[in-house]
């Protein structure tokens, strides 16, 4: 309940934000406030279960950014050599692995949908000296990748930056002054992107801006565009507005892709390059 309470689709979250004025693309810590649904019982349960989750994260220690990126990224590679000997060996959501020295966190559900390598990024996005993770799968050589889940570390804890992304839920691309476009898309006409960037020190990621289209009212097959910006403005805009939006924001040339090896998240200072 707990995670799907924290992470929604960014799609339906368009929807849900036309009908109510908020943003429809949500970091981790704003949609970890959502109104609590369920009932009194199922309440009690959760709350234990939650209760149990935090006294094992509260119980490992993170004396740097390289062992709790390390936690992380072995909890992804076991994983990922598991699938690769076994094939998709869990039947239920509950028996994907938590992450567990992130609240709330846990591996994510694209990343045993996608082929290729796993592989991670290390990306100061802030300035601070402290790397980003990004977790990825690539390509055999290591060129080209795709993100799935990204971190950040501050005060002897990992936290989760942006999660439930890949090719079907949402398409993260790291672009010009470290900024991230994450492209989602529901239907063939509920479609968007949202423009992150991180603060200096922050915990948290800020829309910088948002361009959109949603099934039109009055011809379903059609589309309305708009463009949302950091203070919530919305603005109608044309399709070929929102082609030009898309268009400003263009991947990084020379990202590093890092093949997911013990070895080399054992050595994960030698591989970050400030």
């Amino acid at each position: 309940m707990r995670r799907r309470k924290i992470r929604l689709y960014i799609w339906t979250s368009i929807v849900l934000m036309l009908l109510s004025g908020c943003e429809y693309a949500q970091t981790n810590n704003e949609q970890a406030s959502d109104v609590q649904t369920a009932s009194t019982e199922e309440t009690s349960a959760i709350d234990y279960k939650e209760d149990d989750e935090k006294e094992k994260n509260f119980d490992i220690v993170e004396a740097s950014w390289e062992d709790g990126y390390s936690i992380v990224l072995n909890t992804y590679r076991e994983d990922a050599e598991k699938q690769n000997e076994y094939g998709l060996y869990w039947d239920s959501f509950d028996e994907i692995p938590k992450i567990p020295n992130v609240e709330g966190a846990m591996i994510e559900m694209e990343f045993y949908t996608q082929f290729g390598p796993f592989a991670f990024m290390l990306k100061d996005l802030d300035g601070n000296d402290i790397p980003e993770l990004f977790i990825c799968r690539a390509t055999e050589d290591f060129t080209i990748g795709v993100i799935y889940h990204v971190f950040t570390w501050q005060d002897g804890k990992t936290i989760e930056l942006l999660s439930n992304l890949g090719y079907r839920n949402g398409i993260c691309t790291i672009c010009q002054d470290n900024l991230l476009a994450v492209e989602s898309s529901g239907t063939s006409t509920d479609y968007g992107n949202t423009v992150f960037y991180l603060a200096k020190n922050s915990t948290e990621l800020s829309v910088a801006e948002q361009f959109y289209a949603i099934q039109s009212e009055n011809d379903h097959t059609r589309s309305d565009f708009f463009w949302l910006s950091a203070d919530g403005e919305k603005t109608p805009i044309t399709e070929e507005d929102y082609v030009a939006y898309k268009q400003k924001y263009i991947e990084q040339e020379g990202l590093k892709y890092i093949e997911g090896t013990q070895e080399n998240i054992d050595h994960l200072s030698d591989l970050w390059s400030h």
